[in-house]
């Protein structure tokens, strides 16, 4: 038998699917599908958006455009309060002319309650009216914060009312800015003198404070300007310190050279060289050595020269300028001269002592001769005492600095202070001259006699024109609404109908490949009205009119099959289908019809004992049958009956039995499929529907392959699934499914073989007639049928 492996995996997947997602519902379908429905819905809104307009009442709007301006610019006053008095925002202008005292003179100026809207009702019942948001919009002409033009509509029933409203609300406007502002610019004046005056008043106070906080600081003044002496003093310092470190330094580094020289066992006379260049220090003979070191006899005069000196002058000029004894200042030039009177003492001693060592040495040395390296000794003994002098000095100043910088921290605050002072008395002195500035313009303004009145010029007014409701906006919402509501009903009813509607949607649910599609029947048509037997079924179209449509549509499921058996091992195919009127019993006659024309010797096995149809469709007699073999009351060979089809041979299924399950399970009914198998090419097998009885299911169990028929509009999605559940339950080789009843809309094109499909789609054909319940009661007993189905034109 046939290898079943073409179901893969789908065999052993009991879970299928039967639920439809909105995400496998393709919009344009259900827009193709219903688009009568959506048409009517738009229909439906256009009549509804129709009555609605024909109810609203009409609406006029009138207009005016008017400009609002100052006499003063925004950059004319510097000042906030100022600005607040004399401009606007252009939101402000809406609400000033939305107000009741606005809205009253225009009361007051047109006689509103002429009109029947306003007839009987007060003057504050007609400014309620009036300020309504829905009539009375005030807004700016452009999104520029700046602009000065302003639109005010009134929208109302009426005309002539929408008219009138706006002139007098602009005329009531021009009035009261006549009345409100007529001192504006008098009072602006007075604000801006008396914020002169404080500002005057403010700079005088910041003087004041000014002047004592540089007397009672301690800080240098030069002009105006506030130093710290102890930071001056504190530079110097660091200054010098850092002269001090780097000689001291240099000459480390030359005595360490020097050294290293003489242990490395080198000639003293190219280290003399060295010092010489190096320390600046020459050699000649010994006596000018020996001078050599007293080079420091001169420092303690050069410091008295040229820091104590200049020091002492300064103190002397800072008392002359009167300075106090306890200034700062006094006090800075005060700690650098006792720095460096400290100093001068310091080297006057070295020197004196220095003297002393030297005459001494001369006086013990005299007649001594020096070697070269005594001599360099001796100089490196010099460049030490050096060393020594500068770290003194380098000790002291570092003392200094620290005196200096501790007095200086204490200065910060009097410096942070003055220098916030003075920027305090520049900006105030910067607003003030501003401000006096523009008191001189708006005095000049006032001179002249412009009070500061802010005009109203109006610059357009149109007339009420009719501003809605218009037709069209209504009819197009209401049909939007409509198609909408009712697209949205369409695609609910999609995603609830559990019947197929295309090729597509079985393939997905079912996983079975398309082998063709036959066309709806309609005999009503006449080229069907002459059939070749008139005794047989009109459906046997492959017999009846070989060059139909519908002909070539069982062909094409002919070519499926083809294609399928390369191998030669699909032999006994059965057909059937999920529930009865799906077209099962005129698929399997069509088929067998098909094959035979091709030349191949077929039989066609009527295997549905409970309601056979194969008899009726080819007008023969049903008895004997494939039962009575099956029972042993006939031989096989002896009840097959040749058809009018060339080729085709016929088994009925003989006589109704009340056991037909027991006999498809029989031995007896194995063997008669062996035998047939072996005795024809093709053997049809038309059996039960697959969810009526489980005679399909153990029949297809004993065939080579199962082609199911689907018809597209009628079958129930659950069942087909129940039915592919059932047939892969018992491992049947499922080939494929045939769609029958497909109109043009469904079918798509043509193709051969596995998940192809082969058909062409042609709609109009139906074939009418009666088909009632499966099953009914019969003579003998047999098993009654509870499911109902739609009556169709055949199994």
């Amino acid at each position: 038998m046939l290898n079943r492996a073409n179901n893969g995996n789908l065999q052993d997947d009991p879970h299928i699917s039967v639920q439809r997602s909105a995400a496998s519902i393709d919009p344009v379908q259900v827009f193709m599908r219903w688009k009568w429905l959506i048409l009517l819905g738009v229909l439906l809104g256009v009549g509804a958006g129709y009555m609605y307009w024909v109810k609203l009442p009409k609406e006029y709007t009138a207009l005016a455009v008017v400009q609002v301006t100052s006499p003063y610019s925004s950059d004319s006053i510097p000042l906030e309060r100022i600005e607040a008095v004399n401009l606007k925002s252009r939101a402000d202008e809406a609400i000033v002319i939305r107000s009741s005292r606005v809205l009253t003179m225009a009361v007051e100026k047109g006689n509103f309650s002429r009109f029947p809207e306003l007839s009987g009702l007060t003057n504050q019942q007609i400014v309620y009216w009036l300020q309504d948001k829905s009539r009375l919009t005030i807004e700016p002409a452009s999104k520029d914060v700046t602009t000065t033009i302003i639109r005010i509509n009134f929208t109302c029933g009426n005309p002539s009312l929408a008219t009138d409203a706006i002139r007098y609300i602009v005329e009531g406007y021009n009035e009261f800015l006549g009345t409100e502002y007529e001192n504006v610019g008098a009072e602006i004046v007075q604000t801006v003198g008396k914020a002169r005056q404080e500002i005057d008043d403010k700079y005088a106070e910041l003087a004041r404070k000014y002047q004592a906080f540089r007397e009672d600081s301690n800080l240098m003044w030069v002009g105006e300007e506030g130093r710290d002496p102890f930071a001056e003093n504190l530079d110097k310092a660091v200054k010098e310190m850092g002269t001090l470190e780097l000689q001291s330094k240099k000459l480390l580094g030359t005595i360490s050279s020097a050294e290293e020289a003489l242990k490395a066992g080198r000639a003293p006379e190219g280290i003399i060289l060295m010092l010489q260049s190096e320390a600046g220090i020459t050699l000649e003979s010994e006596k000018q050595a020996q001078g050599n070191l007293l080079a420091a006899e001169g420092r303690a005069d050069t410091l008295r020269e040229t820091k104590l000196i200049p020091l002492q002058i300064k103190e002397q000029q800072l008392r002359e300028a009167g300075y106090g004894e306890n200034h700062p200042a006094i006090l800075g030039v005060r700690q650098e001269i006792k720095l460096y009177e400290v100093l001068i003492s310091r080297a006057s001693e070295a020197e004196r002592a220095k003297k002393q060592e030297v005459a001494d040495e001369l006086a013990e040395n005299e007649q001594k001769i020096f070697t070269p390296a005594q001599r360099v000794q001796m100089m490196i003994n010099g460049l030490k005492e050096r060393v020594s002098t500068l770290q003194v000095q380098y000790q002291e100043l570092e003392k200094f600095r620290l005196a200096n910088e501790a007095q200086s921290k204490q200065l910060q605050t009097s410096v942070t202070q003055n220098r916030l002072f003075q920027d305090q008395i520049e900006s105030t002195k910067t607003l003030l001259q501003g401000i006096t500035n523009s008191l001189d313009r708006l005095t000049l303004v006032k001179e002249t006699g412009d009070t500061g009145k802010r005009t109203m010029k109006e610059l357009d007014l149109v007339e009420a024109y009719q501003s809605g409701p218009f037709i069209e906006r209504f009819l197009g919402l209401g049909g939007a609404a409509g198609g909408g509501a009712f697209a949205i009903l369409g695609f609910l009813l999609s995603l609830a109908d559990r019947r197929f509607r295309n090729a597509d949607e079985i393939v997905a649910e079912l996983q079975c490949p398309i082998w063709g599609q036959v066309p709806m029947m309609d005999f009503q048509d006449p080229k069907y009205k002459n059939a070749l037997n008139q005794k047989m079924d009109k459906a046997l179209m492959s017999h009846h009119y070989p060059k139909s449509s519908i002909a070539e549509a069982f062909r094409g499921v002919r070519t499926s099959l083809f294609f399928g058996n390369r191998t030669g091992e699909l032999k006994t195919i059965q057909v059937t289908s999920s529930s009865p009127g799906d077209g099962k019993s005129t698929l399997a006659a069509n088929i067998a019809i098909s094959i035979s024309q091709s030349g191949k010797r077929v039989l066609l096995v009527d295997c549905d004992f409970r309601r056979p149809r194969v008899a009726k469709i080819f007008a023969i007699n049903g008895m004997p049958g494939l039962s009575d073999v099956v029972n042993g009351d006939a031989e096989l060979m002896d009840v097959i009956q040749a058809s009018p089809v060339p080729g085709l041979s016929l088994l009925p299924s003989g006589t109704k039995v009340p056991n037909p399950a027991e006999l498809l399970v029989s031995e007896a009914y194995a063997n008669a499929l062996a035998v047939l198998r072996e005795k024809f090419d093709y053997v049809i097998v038309d059996t039960p529907p697959i969810l009526a009885v489980s005679d399909a299911t153990t029949i297809a169990a004993r065939v080579d392959g199962v082609i199911c028929a689907v018809r597209l509009r009628s079958n129930d999605r659950y069942l087909s699934i129940r039915s592919i559940r059932a047939m892969r339950a018992v491992n049947a080789n499922i080939l494929g499914v045939v769609l029958i009843g497909v109109s043009g809309s469904n079918a798509y094109g043509y193709g051969y073989g596995y998940g192809y499909g082969y058909g062409y789609g042609y709609g109009g054909y139906r074939y009418a007639g009666n088909y009632g319940g499966y099953y009914d009661v019969d003579d003998e007993g047999a098993n009654r049928s509870e499911m109902k189905t739609k009556r169709l034109p055949t199994q």
